[in-house]
């Protein structure tokens, strides 16, 4: 609210012309400055927080991608063509649990 504010004076005093435009600027270049700060910190902020929601949904995935291949596992079968295809799901399963672990480890250094 205070920003807003402080833009409204901007625009009332420049309007007025009661001074120079050189001295206007300078009165209210502080009141801008603060306003830019606050935005990148907030820009920072969101940025900071949609890396962590990409991370998250990244573990997400893998997840339901281990799920989806432990579902598979369980299917009987004696066809060496579909035990092949389950001994490959079972090294993509590992895989996915050795990149959620780097993941956890990247936020972690990260933060």
């Amino acid at each position: 609210m205070r920003q807003i504010s402080g833009l409204r004076n901007y625009h009332f005093d420049r309007a007025s012309r009661n001074s120079s435009s050189e001295s206007n600027v300078s009165v209210h270049l502080p009141v801008l400055e603060r306003i830019l700060g606050d935005k990148l910190r907030e820009n920072s902020r969101l940025k900071e927080l949609n890396d962590q929601l990409f991370f998250f949904l990244q573990v997400q995935h893998k997840r339901y991608q281990i799920e989806d291949l432990s579902k598979l596992l369980f299917v009987k079968d004696n066809n060496e063509e579909k035990k092949f295809v389950l001994q490959e799901l079972k090294e993509k399963a590992s895989q996915c649990n050795v990149e959620i672990q780097n993941l956890k480890k990247a936020v972690i250094k990260n933060n």
